[in-house]
């Protein structure tokens, strides 16, 4: 029986970084059900929507050969929920695999992880009790919200993904861990090196951008200064040594059942 697959993002459904991946994954003939932003929903972390009504609307997929998929008004975490549930209330089994990416931009770090709604699709089909893999690629900072072109190396880090991820259906996740963050460097070729990494704390220090409007009232824009990363970290591996990284996460903030990089790395090393 072909794997069934949950793909969402949040770059938005009609990003470069899912119709890679999900171009992947049909090539392989696994079933993979789409539900994504209808736009850029970045950097929203695990935001669910509470307060106004969550529209899912039906789309052909050009990317999917004109197969279907469901674009939501709701955040990456709403899709899951969505995504989850309606497949019980339908009498369908459990997807076997959650999955979020392929993003633009790079998702690094704790303060990275925390933030992105790329992550958040993990950290929502962890909490549910499904394995998830979070994936991301460095890009250039002009292509973050750029649908128009696909990043050099992205199809390849496509195709590295669905190893992981056939990997990760075969064996389960590591015990204890949540779900992997795996993140590509803008050099990904075939035979890029993968590493198990720890993550580092933070690779920015925000500050705000002052600018004025027509009328002269001030607005900001909120970016970051990048920081002197530390090596032996996520980041470090993706943006200097431009290798693979991937890193456990566990949902346990306080330290419970956090699984070692060791463990991790026997782990991913084996078939």
């Amino acid at each position: 029986m072909a794997p069934d697959i949950l793909l969402s993002n949040d770059d938005g459904i009609y990003s470069s970084g899912i119709r890679s991946l999900a171009r992947a994954i049909h090539k392989r003939n696994w079933d993979v059900t789409i539900i994504a932003p209808r736009t850029q929903r970045s950097a929203e972390g695990k935001a669910i929507t509470f307060d106004d009504p969550v529209r899912m609307q039906e789309v052909p997929l050009s990317y999917l050969d004109g197969k279907s998929g469901w674009r939501t008004t709701g955040t990456p975490a709403d899709a899951v929920i969505h995504g989850v549930y309606q497949r019980a209330n339908g009498g369908k089994p459990p997807f076997d695999l959650i999955v979020s990416g392929i993003n633009a931009g790079e998702n690094t770090s704790v303060h990275s992880v925390l933030t992105s709604g790329t992550c958040a699709v993990s950290f929502e089909a962890a909490l549910l009790g499904f394995p998830a893999i979070a994936f991301s690629m460095d890009v250039d900072e002009h292509l973050f919200f750029d649908d128009s072109a696909d990043p050099p190396g992205m199809d390849i880090a496509a195709e590295t993904a669905c190893e992981i991820m056939r990997k990760v259906m075969k064996k389960g996740l590591p015990q204890g861990v949540g779900f992997l963050n795996v993140n590509f460097p803008n050099t990904i070729s075939s035979d890029t090196p993968v590493e198990i990494c720890q993550m580092a704390l933070t690779k920015y220090r925000d500050y705000t951008i002052r600018r004025e409007d027509p009328r002269g009232v001030p607005y900001y824009w909120i970016w970051g200064e990048t920081l002197d990363i530390p090596k032996d970290t996520d980041a470090y591996a993706v943006l200097k040594k431009k290798v693979i990284s991937i890193t456990p996460v566990t949902l346990h903030f306080d330290g419970r059942e956090n699984p070692s990089i060791k463990q991790a790395l026997t782990y991913l090393s084996h078939d």
